[in-house]
């Protein structure tokens, strides 16, 4: 079974990009999301929390 299609994956990567979104970040350079691997998605809100002090 390939990793990345199972439910709790995409659950993580859903919530992930809500939390982006939250901050306001809806892309990252040229790419959506969506668009991102769940690796990609967690080093943009991890600079994203730096960010934001926290």
């Amino acid at each position: 079974m390939d990793f990345e299609q199972t439910p709790s994956f995409q659950n993580e990567k859903d919530d992930l990009i809500e939390k982006l979104i939250a901050l306001g970040i809806y892309k990252k350079e040229a790419l959506h999301l969506f668009e991102l691997t769940i690796t990609e998605l967690e080093e943009v809100y991890a600079q994203a929390a730096c960010n934001q002090g926290g």
